[in-house]
């Protein structure tokens, strides 16, 4: 990257998707001073801070994940990643696998909305979303 240019929404889609497979998933310097953040259908929300824990806390609990991107969209200030993750935890559990819709809002070259939208596309995945939003007192019914 060419200093002092800033990237467009898709580069910064491109470029999440690139780190995010690798170790830590080093996305965090993507991310504005400031988020609007959902995940749904957890119901979990709230700010960079917030979002940033949920990250922090799932890398500790996953030993073994993926991540493909299906398609970007990006258009302006907005893009849409559909994303297909697959993940188990430390412990060896069934192998959970999620389809991800990921609405971004961008601004200055950063990431200043995240909402994601997941859909469980196994039994592990959907006893995995039952048990956290059991836990919040939230559910999709």
């Amino acid at each position: 990257m060419e200093f002092g240019k800033t990237l467009s929404g898709r580069q910064i889609i491109e470029i999440f998707v690139a780190r995010y497979n690798q170790p830590g998933a080093p996305v965090f310097d993507l991310y504005g001073d400031e988020v609007d953040w959902i995940e749904m259908p957890t119901g979990r929300r709230g700010g960079r801070d917030d979002l940033f824990a949920v990250l922090r806390g799932a890398r500790e609990q996953i030993g073994e994940y993926r991540f493909k991107a299906i398609s970007i969209v990006a258009d302006g200030d907005e893009g849409v990643l559909e994303s297909d993750w697959a993940g188990r935890s430390k412990d060896g559990g069934e192998l959970m696998e999620v389809r991800v819709l990921w609405f971004w809002g961008f601004r200055d070259g950063k990431i200043v909305k995240q909402h994601d939208y997941s859909f469980p596309m196994n039994d592990a995945a959907r006893r995995a979303y039952a048990a956290v939003e059991s836990e919040r007192g939230v559910g999709c019914e």
